[in-house]
């Protein structure tokens, strides 16, 4: 049975608990209640309808409920004072304008699973800075550069995310030398493991595994490491001592050890 919250009538309360078992947040239920700073939706909500929260201009914290499936259009637009977005598993897709105009918003978390994003989705929203994309195997965070427009960054990872393992795969190759080629790699080969996706990391392991290494992502170097050889794995543990990368370090020296055996030409009292 569908139980829909139709309206909120208050006009002075910064905190909205929304309590019972509702399914789906009505078109325009809190939409320009400006004093609203803080929403808590309860899980058993499904559906965010059109216009349900546009223009809340104070609002700043939203915890997305685990079970939502559905956000309609200009359902968060103008939240102005958003600054970061986690969206749940189950969403499939991130209609026209849903989050438009959020101008302060910094940070978005996001699933791979999502088949659409519409290009307006996100409109205006000048300020995106980190965007972390989940998969199944694994997440990477895409951070903007200096000098890029934030617009053309978040374009560029939405893109990515609603492709087909194919148009993934062309992105990747006509990126060249663009900042944002080995995130991209590490996620598309950790996620689909297929001929393909791994041919790029193959093909680009120095730079992956120097990118992990300078990004603190252990978990992720863990995960690549059946596909380093021999033949390298000492060039990244003296990366690593050479960039003070105590963790990393261990993990190289660590799967040499289990896999290779250390030689003369590593010390295992350089990572003391």
């Amino acid at each position: 049975m569908s139980l829909c919250y139709e309206r909120y009538d208050k006009k002075d309360a910064e905190k909205v608990v929304i309590s019972g078992n509702y399914t789906k947040i009505c078109k325009n239920a809190f939409a320009r209640h400006h004093e609203i700073k803080e929403v808590i939706i309860p899980d058993s909500v499904e559906t965010i309808e059109d216009y349900a929260f546009a223009e809340c201009i104070s609002l700043y914290r939203l915890k997305l409920p685990e079970n939502l499936t559905s956000i309609g259009k200009y359902a968060f637009a103008g939240c102005e004072k958003l600054e970061y977005i986690s969206l749940p598993k189950n969403l499939s897709e991130i209609k026209h304008s849903t989050f438009s105009c959020c101008l302060f918003l910094k940070k978005i978390s996001l699933y791979d699973n999502i088949n659409y994003i519409d290009k307006r989705a996100f409109d205006l929203c000048l300020s995106i800075e980190e965007i972390t994309l989940k998969g199944r195997n694994t997440q990477v965070i895409f951070k903007c550069p200096p000098k890029i427009d934030n617009i053309s960054f978040a374009s560029l990872v939405f893109n990515f995310i609603s492709a087909d393992e194919n148009e993934k795969y062309n992105m990747i190759g006509k990126m060249y030398f663009s900042v944002y080629k080995i995130p991209f790699i590490i996620f598309y080969a950790l996620n689909y493991e297929s001929n393909k996706s791994l041919s790029y990391l193959k093909r680009n392991i120095h730079d992956t595994v120097k990118y992990l290494i300078d990004n603190n992502d252990s978990e992720n170097l863990t995960n690549i490491l059946k596909y380093i050889k021999k033949d390298n794995i000492d060039i990244f543990i003296s990366y690593a001592i050479d960039n003070k990368k105590y963790e990393q370090q261990i993990i190289l020296a660590n799967y040499k050890n289990h896999n290779f055996g250390f030689n003369n030409s590593f010390n295992i009292n350089m990572l003391e």
